[in-house]
């Protein structure tokens, strides 16, 4: 893996005074290219804002500009892979911090940037932007959780309050429920909702010192024979977007990222509401969820020029004129408080489903690369499990036992 030389003036960086989101009050004398990376469905907004970033700074003929569609999703593992060649600027997940960090992916923010960021943003995204005491990332949104859409002109308000009567009523009229259950980040809901938890610690570089994994118990039994019998139907489709939904999908779990596309196929008919209960032998349990942040990461630089026209750029793009603009282009929901606070910010469905489903939620904390595929796999295998009869308690118990051995391994690995 080839990684960036960390030769970053800390005078340059301290020294930085801050644009705020508005039009740059600097003078920079950058010339040569700038590399950004960030969702396809972001691309042509992000061009644009960068682009009157560079026009205001007088940068526009002097700076070569590159926006290309890596989702936030994918930022980590491409940047991991080489960062010399990946973005300079790029957004990216919060569960993605620690492993970018250990590769020396990501520089440390500071003077008044850092100020900016802990001023202007709640003190969630700014905690999940933090290693120890240093911050390594923008806070760019406040909506990275997830909640239920449905078809109104497919299911009722009351068949979307519990999972059981979502398959029941999909079953008889043939129609599609799309989650995407082999993914750790959508299955931890029902693993949560049952009592269970993942926590792994690092070091301030980064590295993965130790966890608390509590999947391996009589409740990570409860959630994988709930999973089990419910994504096991026919009706489901093991899916987490808009674009992968068939003529017959009546709902889907995704998040505000997905609110625009479901606008367009689903039109009057479209709902967005917390996600469904489940039963658990007499007792029905809420589905809980993941909450978190996305970011924007600045690439560590050996031109001092270079870093002070991109910490000043990734201000501007995370800055409350960027962050408004970005919710009335995308509705994507912000973690600037004073957007966020906004009348036309709190009326957006999309926003209120997020609100009353993080009341089940827990903001997502940094896990190994390898711990996503382990426990992604998880509900698959109690499927599996299931198409052979009705499995025993024990049967579900020995593939946590599997797992739980398993992660044991990912203890100490710095997950390059």
């Amino acid at each position: 893996m080839k990684k960036a030389t960390l030769l970053l003036a800390a005078s340059a960086l301290f020294a930085l005074s801050s644009c705020g989101g508005g039009a740059p009050a600097e003078t920079f004398d950058y010339e040569g290219d700038i590399l950004v990376w960030c969702a396809e469905a972001a691309q042509a907004l992000t061009t644009s804002q960068v682009a009157k970033f560079l026009k205001d700074a007088g940068l526009d003929q002097k700076v070569k500009l590159t926006v290309a569609p890596v989702g936030e999703g994918d930022a980590s593992s491409k940047m991991t892979t080489d960062v010399t060649a990946g973005a300079d600027i790029y957004f990216f997940a919060q569960d993605q911090l620690a492993s970018l960090r250990t590769a020396q992916a990501l520089s440390s923010i500071g003077g008044k940037y850092k100020e900016n960021i802990i001023n202007n943003n709640g003190e969630v995204a700014v905690k999940a932007a933090s290693l120890g005491d240093k911050v390594y990332a923008f806070p760019c949104t406040s909506d990275n959780g997830y909640y239920l859409y449905y078809n109104a002109s497919k299911l009722g308000e009351n068949d979307v309050k519990e999972w059981e009567k979502i398959i029941a009523k999909a079953e008889a009229d043939k129609l599609e429920i799309d989650f995407n259950y082999t993914s750790a980040w959508y299955n931890f809901g029902f693993f949560y909702a049952t009592g269970c938890d993942s926590v792994w610690e690092t070091d301030k570089d980064g590295v993965f010192t130790d966890y608390t994994d509590t999947y391996n118990s009589d409740n990570g039994v409860k959630a994988l024979k709930a999973m089990a019998t419910i994504f096991g139907s026919s009706a489901v489709v093991d899916n987490s977007t808009a674009g992968g939904i068939g003529a017959n999908c009546a709902a889907l779990v995704s998040g505000t990222w997905d609110f625009k596309a479901m606008k367009e196929k689903w039109g009057d008919d479209l709902r967005c509401v917390e996600l469904p209960t489940f039963t658990v032998g007499d007792q029905k349990i809420h589905t809980g969820s993941f909450s978190g942040m996305k970011f924007v990461g600045v690439k560590p630089q050996t031109d001092e020029k270079k870093v002070k026209l991109l910490y000043a750029i990734a201000d501007y793009l995370t800055g409350e004129a960027g962050q408004a603009e970005r919710f009335e282009k995308l509705q994507w929901g912000p973690s600037n408080k004073k957007v966020a606070a906004s009348d036309a910010v709190k009326a957006a469905p999309q926003i209120a489903a997020l609100a009353a489903q993080n009341v089940y939620s827990k903001p997502q904390g940094q896990f190994p690369k390898k711990w996503w595929d382990l426990a992604g796999a998880l509900p698959k295998d109690a499927i599996d499990l299931r198409k052979n009869g009705d499995p025993a308690d024990a049967d579900y118990k020995r593939l946590l036992t599997v797992y739980a051995a398993a992660i044991e391994e990912l203890k100490g690995s710095d997950e390059k």
